[in-house]
């Protein structure tokens, strides 16, 4: 499926969650969530693993992480492209969540496990999380010969970020519509991302091949 449908299929669906968010049958759903997974507040073990995995996608999580992914990705590529692209798109998508956040006024669930800042809806750690993890195993992938290990890498990282909007419905941090919510936006904002990748890419190799004289 080109990346075109892909953006206007997700971009229905995020405009289906904005348009019902305020419905009966959206704030009954959010509701069953919350209390399907009370249950894991029994389970100190769980709560804090989920607690962890949430601090992946936090703003302290991907600022870490993402210093260790561009300098990776600066050996990997040996070029400037990949961290450029990869730190300003969270920054970007950091700046539009928090844009989002402010322009829809969601307040988040009673009695969250930890203090949080802003307001409810998208869920910042799944619309982030999605842009950053989505996009740093695009780019290894891009590295890796093996179609399996791709696959492995690819449900690895589809696997996180599902455990990331879980741990924030857990913590009482966000509606489950929230998170829904991010992933929606998270994936229109990694496949733009990418098609400018792929875009800058294709440019930077046809003018390294003109400049070694190879015909493309």
């Amino acid at each position: 499926m080109k990346k075109g449908y892909l953006i206007a299929y997700f971009l229905i669906l995020t405009i289906g969650i904005i348009l019902s968010m305020d419905t009966a049958f959206i704030k009954q759903a959010d509701a069953i969530s919350l209390e399907a997974v009370s249950w894991v507040h029994n389970s100190n073990f769980l709560l804090s693993f989920l607690d962890g995995i949430g601090f992946l996608a936090s703003k302290t999580g991907i600022i870490s992480i993402l210093a260790l992914a561009a300098i990776l990705l600066a050996l990997l590529y040996k070029h400037i492209l990949q961290p450029l692209l990869i730190v300003l798109a969270v920054y970007l998508g950091d700046l539009l969540n928090k844009a989002l956040k402010s322009f829809f006024g969601r307040e988040r669930p009673l009695e969250p496990l930890h203090i949080e800042e802003g307001f409810s809806f998208p869920s910042g750690h799944a619309m982030v999380g999605v842009i950053f993890y989505g996009f740093l195993i695009y780019l290894l992938a891009g590295k890796i010969a093996s179609s399996a290990v791709k696959r492995w890498l690819y449900a690895a990282v589809s696997i996180l970020m599902l455990l990331i909007g879980m741990s924030r419905v857990v913590t009482n941090a966000h509606f489950l519509s929230d998170v829904i919510g991010g992933y929606f936006i998270g994936l229109i904002c990694l496949i733009l991302v990418i098609a400018v990748y792929d875009k800058l890419n294709e440019f930077l190799s046809a003018a390294r091949s003109k400049k070694s004289g190879v015909s493309v």
